[in-house]
């Protein structure tokens, strides 16, 4: 069956983060891999072979770690018989990795307290740009320059990244028309080789140009 897309409420409402909600994610994550039985194959991605080879080689290394810590997977669904030949299935070395990593980069007392901003609130204190999650350096941008007459509505105004407005739309890279927030038609690419995008699904014939 094939789901229809989302609403554009539905939309906006997914692009929502608080603090902590990589955690939660993580560790619900954990729970379920923990509950049920799977192989260390149902991790799918596509790498460049460099860096794949250096993302297995991590997990590896860790896998390795946790085993000559005596790390065992206890009593749960998935756990091996208990014995000395079993070896630890390499998808618990990255679970722990990543919990590793959302204990040390989404810990809630660590997070700027950034000025109560509508904007930054309704765009989820995170980069509008499509394809961009970007919660760091995060800058307001005006659709249609103040330089040029455009208002401080909140409908002239969106949340960028420094790369994304910096770069990409004062830069030339980037542009984006429309009204903020789920109304924008953003130019990704030069004006010779855009794609062209509406949130985040990407159009094929744009409705309006520059």
């Amino acid at each position: 069956m094939v789901l229809p897309p989302p609403t554009d409420a539905e939309w906006q409402a997914s692009l929502r983060r608080y603090p902590g909600m990589a955690r939660e994610r993580v560790r619900e994550l954990v729970d379920r891999a923990l509950a049920t039985p799977c192989e260390d194959d149902v991790l799918r991605l596509t790498l460049p072979e460099e860096v794949a080879h250096g993302f297995l080689a991590t997990i590896e290394a860790r896998r390795q770690a946790l085993e000559s810590a005596g790390f065992r997977l206890g009593a749960c669904a998935a756990a091996p018989e208990p014995g000395p030949t079993a070896p630890l299935p390499a998808w618990v070395a990255l679970m722990t990795l990543l919990d590793e990593f959302v204990e040390t980069w989404d810990d809630p007392r660590s997070v700027p307290k950034r000025p109560g901003d509508p904007i930054y609130r309704r765009d989820g204190y995170r980069c509008a740009a499509p394809g961009c999650t970007s919660r760091q350096r995060l800058e307001e941008h005006h659709v249609v320059y103040r330089s040029r007459g455009g208002s401080d509505a909140e409908s002239n105004r969106v949340t960028l990244c420094g790369m994304h407005h910096r770069q990409g739309e004062h830069g030339g890279a980037m542009r984006v028309r429309g009204t903020a927030p789920l109304g924008l038609l953003w130019r990704l690419g030069t004006p010779d080789a855009p794609e062209w995008f509406r949130n985040e699904r990407r159009l094929a014939r744009p409705t309006e140009q520059e």
